[in-house]
């Protein structure tokens, strides 16, 4: 899974990169490659259930300071996987830890 997920990033990167570049056929090429990838992962979650997710495990390891962060998120990365774009979910822990 977590092949696929890199490969879908790399797609992402390039599709944004020739986008940008005009580079319409490639593009393309790009996000066909982007849906037959995305075929074989499973449903990504909303925004919603993400923010629910990291409140739990934020709860279940009392996690209360940006120092536990690291511990929150292998947590969440073994409940997530291949379920969310594990950037955003870094920028909501940190978040949360942090305020």
């Amino acid at each position: 899974m977590s092949i696929l997920e890199k490969m879908l990033k790399q797609r992402r990167d390039a599709f944004e990169q020739y986008q940008k570049a005009g580079r319409d056929e490639l593009a393309d090429q790009e996000s066909f490659e982007m849906s037959l990838i995305s075929e074989y992962l499973p449903e990504p979650l909303s925004a919603e259930e993400v923010g629910v997710i990291v409140n739990d495990v934020i709860n279940e390891l009392g996690a209360d300071h940006i120092s536990k962060m690291g511990q929150v998120m292998g947590a969440l990365k073994e409940r997530l996987a291949g379920r969310a774009d594990m950037g955003m979910v870094g920028g909501l822990v940190k978040g949360k830890l942090s305020g």
